[in-house]
């Protein structure tokens, strides 16, 4: 994902949160980040960072998803439309009902062909496997509680027909867990690989 990012002069992160993407990049990276989020959201992360003293060069994009991203809502914002973006968008799209993620999917790919999109799913029930089911039975209720709950799962084939339906082209999908090298996992007492979430990149053809 930092490597999409770094070479990137303009990165978009959706449903950002407390993302530090911005903080990773290399020194001089000529990178612009642009961060999505709920208004609510955007003014708990600028209190957080701020009682951190952690620096925000992001530019806020205040906006519920479920609303719709049209594409004045980035250009008001300062991102330039005729030039490629790479948009990151993880642990969003298992909250939004199918009608609405296929929505977002669409708006996104209105933007400048070369655009990259990093992307996470949730699988079918069915396609998980026993650690992917423990985990997700155990989290679902909680998130629900939270005022998230997870409304949308997918088999690979259908993701990738709704990506493709929205105008996106489909480069990798793999497990989550395929993403971190092994050596990771075995310096870990407490992870453990699970099928359970997807991790997609996609682009916009020129």
């Amino acid at each position: 994902m930092l490597k999409h990012s770094a070479g990137a002069d303009q990165l978009l992160i959706v449903g950002a949160g407390l993302d530090t993407t911005h903080l990773r990049l290399p020194a001089r990276s000529r990178t612009h980040t642009w961060t999505l989020d709920k208004p609510g959201v955007l003014a708990w992360r600028q209190q957080v960072f701020a009682e951190a003293e952690v620096g925000d060069s992001t530019t806020h994009i205040p906006l519920d998803l479920t609303d719709g991203l049209g594409a004045g809502d980035l250009q008001g914002c300062g991102l330039d439309l005729e030039a490629p973006v790479v948009i990151v968008w993880l642990g969003v799209s298992m909250c939004l009902d199918p009608h609405d993620l296929r929505q977002l999917l669409a708006d996104l790919a209105g933007l400048a062909p070369g655009s990259t999109l990093i992307f996470d799913y949730h699988l079918e029930k069915n396609r998980r496997d026993e650690a992917g089911n423990a985990y997700a039975s155990a989290v679902a209720s909680t998130a629900g509680r939270g005022g998230e709950p997870w409304r949308t799962a997918a088999s690979p084939h259908q993701m990738h027909s709704w990506l493709n339906a929205a105008g996106w082209h489909v480069d990798d999908d793999r497990d989550e867990a395929d993403a971190a090298p092994y050596e990771f996992w075995k310096r870990q007492p407490h992870l453990r690989p699970m099928e359970l979430v997807r991790l997609v990149t996609a682009h916009l053809a020129h």
